[in-house]
């Protein structure tokens, strides 16, 4: 096989091996509550006839069929050649740049394949990091139960297994898998109201779940090349009329010193790159004004109380819009570098946002994605 393109069987032996409670892959569950807000325009699927029918790309039994639920006769091929699979006749498909879904029309079970580049290989604690972050869409859920976990290190494969009560005051069951392969980590799913997926071997929608995912081939080359966290979420606080669009596999940290002091943080998931989102209560500011506030900020919190900060290092001072500045700045004691936005335009606030690395070797890996932060930042009218 092409080693740009890998075929599921892993997730076969793995939970084999392992001789878990519910081993097979037709127990695996997805999403049931909404996906992240994503920066790019699905597009349709496309299939490819192929005489031969569903064909295992993993040389194990396939079940084609199990009462009203079977694989289409066409395989898939996503647009971008990231996932080829055969998938579930009469199921409706959608994808985005850099994932697919299937859902069930009248049942809504889904399942879900994504692919997030990283930028480099976490080590484990920052995989761990990512699992959690990347989990607390179900865990933040009502009536959140954690049936079953597990892991192979080995192979950096890891699942959960949970029910939760959705919004609409409804049973879910959802099984999600996690997978890292170099820069990319895989996530497949599968999902739905609990009136029609458990944990059960002999579930259809579990049984047609266990074939689907013998079809399945990803291209590792393409989703190595994706933007780095490019899934992302519109983050809009409760204090001011503001909103940052940020990675959705970043931490996520709300805080606020007082009534006039507001503090939101985001990291990447081994903290070596971040946003911070800060809205305090000012006097009526000038830009001079505003950018000895931004660099007392930076010196307070960013230069390990060396107070040392520089601020344009690379470039001068912007004006991006009548009360909107932009200005680079570093720290030689802390070894922090980044860029911070600050706002002067609304009557007695200073808005800021910082984008920081950990050291300035990172700078280059990051530059992208911190820079489509900073571009995202909008004060409402």
């Amino acid at each position: 096989m092409n080693t740009s393109k890998r075929s599921f069987i892993f997730l076969l032996t793995t939970l084999l091996v392992l001789s878990l409670a519910c081993s097979s892959v037709a127990e695996l569950s997805a999403t049931a509550t909404p996906l992240p807000t994503l920066t790019f325009t699905p597009a349709p699927p496309t299939s490819t006839p192929t005489p031969a029918g569903p064909v295992s790309t993993t040389d194990n039994p396939l079940v084609a069929s199990v009462g009203d639920l079977k694989l289409s006769g066409l395989r898939y091929q996503h647009p971008n050649g990231l996932a080829s699979f055969y998938p579930m006749e009469g199921w409706d498909i959608e994808e985005t740049d850099y994932s697919v879904s299937m859902t069930h029309p009248e049942t809504g079970v889904s399942y879900y394949i994504s692919a997030t580049n990283t930028g480099y290989m976490l080590e484990a604690e920052s995989y761990e990091n990512f699992r959690l972050i990347m989990e607390e869409i179900y865990t933040s859920q009502a009536n959140y139960i954690e049936i079953d976990a597990g892991a192979n290190p080995g192979i950096q494969l890891y699942y959960v297994e949970k029910t939760y009560t959705g919004y609409d005051e409804e049973n879910y069951y959802a099984y999600s898998i996690y997978q890292q392969f170099d820069n990319v980590i895989y996530t497949i799913e599968v999902s739905g109201k609990e009136a029609f997926v458990q944990a059960n071997p002999v579930n259809p929608y579990r049984i047609m779940f266990d074939s689907f995912t013998q079809t399945l081939e990803i291209n590792s080359t393409i989703a190595s090349e994706f933007p780095m966290y490019q899934q992302s979420w519109v983050y809009t606080p409760d204090d001011n009329n503001v909103s940052l669009e940020v990675p959705w596999a970043w931490s996520y940290y709300p805080d606020s010193v007082d009534e006039t002091l507001y503090y939101t943080y985001f990291y990447s998931p081994d903290n070596l790159a971040g946003v911070e989102f800060i809205r305090q209560d000012t006097v009526k500011l000038t830009p001079e004004l505003g950018l000895d506030f931004a660099v007392n900020y930076l010196n307070l919190l960013h230069s390990g109380e060396a107070n040392d900060v520089k601020i344009n290092v690379f470039g001068e001072l912007q004006e991006l819009e009548t009360g909107l500045y932009l200005i680079d700045w570093q720290s030689e004691t802390s070894g922090e570098i980044g860029n911070m936005l600050f706002d002067i335009r609304t009557p007695n606030k200073l808005i800021m946002v910082v984008s920081l690395v950990a050291d300035d070797e990172l700078l280059p890996i990051y530059a992208n994605t911190l820079g489509i932060i900073n571009d995202s930042y909008q004060l409402g009218q």
